[in-house]
């Protein structure tokens, strides 16, 4: 059945040569078992020195047993800005592999000065203990002041005791100047290989480099 993974990360730089990497592992360490990458997108965006960057990356557990988005308690952005800025805000919830949870998945969303904004799609959980991730992305002109985003969660589906699990998340808050220049793409890298000839699966739990 296919599948798909999403990530994001966000951090300055200084000048300097930098690399960056896909990188890709098999959640079930058992014997005999492979995965196959055969299709990935690379997107590096770089950003004027004005952009402001707030991050995310916490690994605690938070769980709901609601359909409606409560807060991720883990995942709260604050800042006062000075002038007017465009926000971008890309944000990921994550229930790691053994953790149980409601078979029915849950999605993540994106609050903004106590209103929300957005939220994935329902994500649908292959089991209980299984690997699931949602994913999704605003973007908005907020006016200089105090402001603050938040992470939500829900559950997809009710049926008595079952709950969402959110035990990782990563988000990056981008407050680009409004009057500044437009993000220059540095690099996109898209690639797609029909049969898996090429280095792409692993058997192995750690992580490895994507060929392609």
């Amino acid at each position: 059945m296919p599948d798909s993974v999403f990530t994001v990360w966000a951090l300055s730089l200084s000048t300097s040569s930098t690399t960056v990497r896909g990188r890709f592992a098999l959640n079930w360490p058992g014997g005999g078992y492979t995965v196959t990458i055969n299709r990935r997108q690379l997107g590096i965006l770089m950003f004027a020195d004005t952009t402001l960057l707030d991050t995310v990356s916490s690994d605690t557990l938070v769980q709901t047993p609601l359909t409606s988005l409560v807060d991720d308690t883990e995942a709260t952005i604050s800042r006062t800005t000075t002038d007017t800025r465009e926000l971008l805000v890309v944000a990921m919830g994550t229930k790691r592999h053994g953790t149980s949870s409601s078979d029915y998945g849950e999605c993540y969303g994106i609050n903004v000065d106590t209103n929300d904004k957005t939220n994935s799609r329902g994500s649908a959980s292959n089991g209980a203990d299984s690997a699931d991730s949602a994913a999704t992305a605003f973007a908005e002109n907020l006016a200089a002041g105090s402001h603050t985003i938040q992470g939500r969660f829900s559950m997809n589906y009710q049926p008595g005791s079952n709950a969402a699990v959110i035990n990782s998340r990563r988000i990056a808050a981008l407050w680009l100047s409004a009057g500044g220049a437009p993000p220059t793409l540095l690099t996109f890298n898209s690639k797609y290989v029909v049969a898996s000839t090429t280095a792409v699966t692993t058997t192995s739990s750690g992580r490895r480099e994507v060929a392609q």
